[in-house]
């Protein structure tokens, strides 16, 4: 019997927490041995490195001396040539032993000075080392008193010594002199006489006559060189180079096979734990799936006897409560149907949601909207809602779940027919015993029948019924929203019209035609304005119109001069032309004055406007108001 229930959130499985206690058990130890083999192969690489300048001095010493050697051959050659008392024509033997030319020391500033000692030499570095050319070098003598300087290939004077390495040695040396261009070399001689060694920048900043340090090449291999400066040279250097790969293979070999004993000593200890967890976890997987078994209602048998006491307890008490969780479970599926029973009797929808808003379970929105409710379970519920009702529920919804507070709110959802149906979505958080929040659960209410008459009633109270146009009632509070919008966004226009001569006409050809003026007299006054513009009739033929966001008071005269030229076109009532003036008063609105004071101008500029006579329209200013009071 096994359980394929996940942990919970913040668990963490036996296996691993003994996994973690034998491994933090071996982290003393690795770490003992890993400092122990640091410290090991830290002496390797000095040891190695000791070994490594070791050999470039002896070579350098080996050089040295070999150099020495030429030098005397030459001194000797020269005397017995008779240097001292003979011409330069005398001394074959010196240019033939060298293959060298012998010139005068004073003809070219590249060759040495003349040493002032007896039998005294200097060298010199490459010269002639231009692409084409033959590097040479130039070996000046004070050969009893008569200096000589010797031109050769620097191959003549490091003949003798063997710096050749085997084709299977990765060691590289080589002679360089105090310029970085290569004397002589261990391999491919021939091609790399005369050429600047690469890494002769990284030499010069070691600082030191001998020393060691790693380069890498243009090719991108890592090289060590060891080097040592050669004595009585102009800075000439035997160099030393093995890859770095391999110089450090020695001190390197330690640390494999700790990491490789480290790595199996963690496997054998993983397994170990794995092995000691399984004993374990065993039982208390059975005990786990009888308590599963027992919640879904599936047949089942008590899981064994256990050695473990603990396991024992455990198992006794789950046997025992096994009785009253099924009665329980009994007792709320029984509750719940005659829950959603008494909801579907009252067509009232009801809905489930986790903690975190997504919505889980949805039961009897087909019965509501005609349309099935799968697909708006997660986070799809928004869909179904009114473009202009989504973000007020989406915002609302974010805020109750994040305080836990009640939702009680009205918006519009999609209904199968394609249209849009009014409804109240109430929910409230479940907590637990502890009270912390386990999940939501709400009803859905179609309020569409109350919507509509509510909003047939505010329109009967905020409207004019003849013309559809809001009142006076609807018209102040449009103008307090105006007055506050102001004081960001600019001034606004308050508009009084008057019908002239509308009740001779009204009078003459009855009320039925004095309604049909109304009508298209408000046609005409809304057509003149702007979608963010409002027009109320006050009553009788008195009409208002509040202008929101304009420039300057030019703006609300052109705008009333406009709806006068509308307005004062032949109206055609059953084949009748009557003809009716609206002259108009204007007040700015500038949020400093209250909205009684307000449409109190703009009436003192529409009396203005009538006594200036037809089709004129008058802008408040102050003097016009003390001339009335």
């Amino acid at each position: 019997m096994s359980s394929n229930t996940k942990p919970a959130t913040g668990t963490v499985r036996l296996g691993l927490i003994l996994t973690a206690v034998i491994l933090l058990a071996l982290i003393p130890p690795l770490t003992l041995l890993g400092v122990a083999i640091w410290r090991a192969s830290a002496a390797d690489r000095a040891s190695a490195s000791a070994q490594f300048l070791s050999q470039a001095r002896t070579m350098s010493n080996m050089f040295a001396s070999a150099l020495q050697a030429n030098i005397a051959v030459v001194s000797a050659v020269a005397d017995a040539e008779g240097v001292a008392g003979g011409t330069l024509d005398r001394l074959h033997g010196i240019s033939s032993f060298f293959a060298a030319d012998i010139v005068d020391p004073s003809t070219n500033p590249a060759f040495p000075a003349v040493p002032a000692e007896a039998h005294g030499w200097a060298a010199s570095n490459l010269f002639d080392i231009e692409p084409g050319e033959q590097a040479r070098l130039a070996i000046t003598l004070n050969a009893e008193g008569d200096p000589l300087t010797l031109v050769m290939d620097p191959r003549q004077l490091t003949r003798g010594l063997r710096i050749e390495t085997r084709p299977d040695d990765d060691t590289l040396v080589a002679i360089v002199d105090g310029n970085g261009h290569i004397i002589a070399r261990s391999r491919d001689e021939d091609r790399f006489i005369g050429a600047r060694v690469p890494t002769w920048d990284a030499l010069l900043a070691v600082g030191a006559p001998t020393g060691i340090f790693s380069a890498q090449l243009l090719d991108g291999d890592s090289i060590t060189f060891a080097f040592s400066t050669i004595a009585n040279t102009p800075g000439w250097v035997v160099v030393v180079g093995v890859p770095t790969a391999i110089f450090d293979a020695r001190s390197r070999e330690p640390w494999l096979f700790a990491i490789g004993g480290g790595v199996a000593a963690i496997i054998a200890g993983a397994g170990l734990a794995l092995v000691i967890a399984r004993r374990i976890v065993r039982p208390l997987g059975d005990l786990a799936a009888y308590a599963e078994t027992t919640i879904s209602g599936e047949p089942n048998t008590p899981p064994g006897r256990s050695l473990i006491a603990e396991y024992e307890t455990l198992r006794h008490t789950l046997i025992d409560t096994q009785q009253r969780l099924v009665d329980r479970a009994n007792s709320l599926a029984i509750s719940e149907a005659r829950f959603r029973a008494v909801a579907r009797a009252g067509a009232v929808v009801t809905w489930r949601g986790s903690i975190d808003g997504n919505l889980l379970e949805l039961d009897g929105w087909d019965d509501l909207s005609g349309l099935p409710g799968e697909p708006l379970l997660g986070h799809a519920w928004a869909d179904s809602i009114h473009p202009d009702d989504r973000h007020y529920m989406r915002r609302l919804w974010h805020d109750c779940l994040r305080a836990c507070a009640p939702l009680d709110a009205e918006c519009r959802v999609a209904t199968a027919e394609g249209e849009w149906l009014y409804v109240r979505i109430r929910g409230v958080c479940l907590l637990d015993s502890t009270g912390a929040p386990v999940e939501w659960a709400g009803t859905i209410e179609d309020i569409h029948t109350r919507k509509l008459r509510e909003q047939r009633d505010y329109h009967l109270a905020f409207h004019d019924q003849l013309t559809g146009l809001p009142n006076r009632g609807l018209l102040k509070e449009r103008l307090d929203d105006v007055m506050d919008a102001t004081r960001q966004r600019g001034p606004g226009a308050l508009l009084y019209v008057d019908l002239d001569h509308f009740k001779q006409a009204n009078d003459s050809y009855g009320h039925a035609t004095g309604d049909a003026i109304l009508r298209i007299f408000s046609e005409r006054l809304c057509s003149q304005l702007r979608a963010s513009d409002m027009a109320a009739r006050m009553g009788g033929d008195e009409f208002a119109v509040i202008l929101s966001e304009i420039e300057s008071p030019n703006d609300a005269l052109f705008t009333a001069m406009r709806i006068i030229r509308s307005v004062s076109a032949p109206y055609d009532v059953d084949g009748t032309a009557i003809r009716i003036g609206a002259p108009i008063g204007i007040t700015m609105i500038d949020g400093l004055q209250p909205a009684e004071i307000l449409l109190r101008q703009a009436d003192l500029a529409l009396y203005e406007a009538k006594g200036a006579g037809r089709g004129h329209a008058i802008i408040y200013d102050p003097q016009l108001g003390r001339r009335f009071a």
